[in-house]
């Protein structure tokens, strides 16, 4: 396996990591752009807007 891919490999297996901690096991045969966007997705629904520092929001 080339630098490369295994890079790619572990890129992928991090945001798995990522969204299995947040709850989300439907990662087959998804993109990597795919994964991407459902942890953004499930990143920003944590977020407590009643926080004062998340007020932005």
């Amino acid at each position: 396996m080339r630098a490369f891919e295994a890079k790619q490999d572990i890129m992928m297996n991090h945001i798995i990591e990522q969204l299995h901690r947040l709850g989300y096991y439907d990662t087959a045969g998804k993109s990597r752009r795919e994964l991407v966007s459902q942890l953004a997705i499930l990143r920003a629904t944590e977020v407590n807007v009643e926080n004062q520092e998340n007020e932005w929001f």
